[in-house]
């Protein structure tokens, strides 16, 4: 590759490394730019490569994703490939513990900083799996390091000050003490910065077909994990991952109480 620059990000509690030509530049999404660390010791590490020959994918699934189109295939009957609609090439590892990425020649001109959407998501979200988090598509109200999380495409009430919004695609983690809410770097983030996560403090799915505005129900944590998975995203989670994304959904259901608001 010739002579390379490394540099470290951290987002939701995990460190990527990213290398590439030294005489690249791109433009930096602020959101990078403002998490940079040491890229020592990373849970993933992404090499960036000039892309010689494009080929076209084999069982090809296609998928939208805040705005931007992707693919995900094979070639040559290798797997965890992903091509963007800018034909920026990405191959992933089983445990999502290494990335190369292919850059264009038009992508290059045009300082497309390697990881724009949807790779960075793409990473955080099946490098979270393997750790034991979910992606699921939500909106959450954060204030004083505490969350409230309602699935899906949900619209809630104005919020207090202070009260910071995230809507789109959240991680939930369970830890010791509790589950953590982190956004990705397509969740659309207003209000006070929050850059530590939040606590879980209550999970919600509506009822879109129920009459009563005012029926609430408390799931059972079976039910409470189907509405989970309902909600979450893992496109290159294939068929070996499937018990992964049961088993995490169950984990997280059994420890928290799901109210399903009519």
């Amino acid at each position: 590759m010739g002579t390379t620059k490394l540099r470290g990000f951290e987002w939701a509690g995990l460190r990527l490394a990213l290398e590439a030509p030294a005489e690249w530049v791109w433009d930096w999404p602020a959101a990078f730019a403002q998490r940079i660390c040491h890229p020592e010791d990373p849970d993933v590490y992404v090499s960036v490569h000039p892309l010689r020959e494009y080929r076209s994918l084999e069982h090809v699934r296609s998928y939208s994703h805040e705005g931007s189109l992707f693919e995900t295939g094979s070639i040559d009957g290798e797997d965890h490939l992903v091509v963007t609609e800018d034909r920026r090439l990405a191959r992933f590892d089983s445990e999502i513990r290494r990335c190369d990425v292919w850059l264009p020649p038009s992508a290059i001109r045009s300082r497309v900083f390697p990881l724009a959407s949807p790779l960075d998501d793409l990473i955080l979200i099946h490098r979270a799996l393997v750790r034991g988090a979910l992606t699921v598509r939500a909106t959450a109200a954060v204030r004083q390091g505490r969350a409230l999380v309602v699935l899906g495409d949900s619209c809630l009430a104005d919020p207090k000050p202070g009260t910071a919004m995230w809507e789109g695609w959240l991680l939930l983690e369970a830890r010791g003490d509790g589950i953590w809410v982190q956004p990705l770097p397509s969740t659309r983030q207003t209000g006070p910065t929050v850059r530590a996560g939040a606590l879980l403090e209550g999970l919600h799915v509506v009822d879109s077909d129920a009459n009563d505005d005012s029926l609430t129900r408390t799931l059972g944590s079976e039910l409470a994990a189907g509405e989970i998975l309902r909600f979450a995203f893992a496109p290159l989670a294939g068929s070996n991952s499937s018990d992964r994304l049961l088993t995490t959904a169950t984990g997280l259901a059994e420890r928290v109480s799901m109210v399903r608001l009519g």
